[in-house]
């Protein structure tokens, strides 16, 4: 009983605070407020391939960060932990022709439009920030070499 009342009182605070409509985010968070281990692995586990496009929730930001729902790049898996590399996909065409930025001309998939990802913003993120029920996608096996030989090459920069 006390587990419920904490629960409503926790969902409430954060629909007042962030004024939250979407039902999908409130039964993310659901999920997240009940879920005390990840234990179980969704059946759309799947779909978590290296080369893969999935739509995630990036949350709140603070200054330039992503937030909200976005299409990632997944590049690791580990499954142990329940974490996810990615690079966050934006719209648009990159603003410039530095190294650490990549036009994506096709998501296989998706909706053709021009998109690309800055390599500054790889990160690791829980599972749990996937929309398993939104559609998947995936880009060319070339494209995907080359975006991750640069991220190579650009974290040995920056461990020098």
């Amino acid at each position: 009983m006390q587990r419920d009342s904490l629960f409503k009182t926790k969902l409430s605070i954060i629909r007042k605070t962030i004024l939250l409509k979407d039902k999908k985010t409130i039964d993310w968070i659901h999920f997240i407020l009940n879920d005390r281990s990840f234990k179980t692995l969704p059946h759309s586990y799947e779909s978590l391939k290296k080369g893969n496009v999935l739509w995630m929730n990036f949350g709140a930001n603070i200054g330039n960060e992503f937030s909200g729902m976005h299409p990632a790049l997944i590049l690791k898996v580990h499954i142990k932990s329940g974490d996810v590399y990615v690079i966050p996909i934006d719209s648009g065409y990159s603003k410039s022709t530095l190294e650490y930025q990549y036009d994506i001309p096709r998501i296989y998939g998706f909706k053709d439009k021009p998109r690309y990802v800055n390599l500054y913003r790889a990160q690791w993120l829980s599972v749990k920030r996937i929309d398993f029920e939104n559609r998947v996608g995936h880009i060319d096996k070339k494209l995907l070499e080359k975006i991750s030989d640069s991220l190579k090459k650009f974290d040995n920069r920056i461990d020098k």
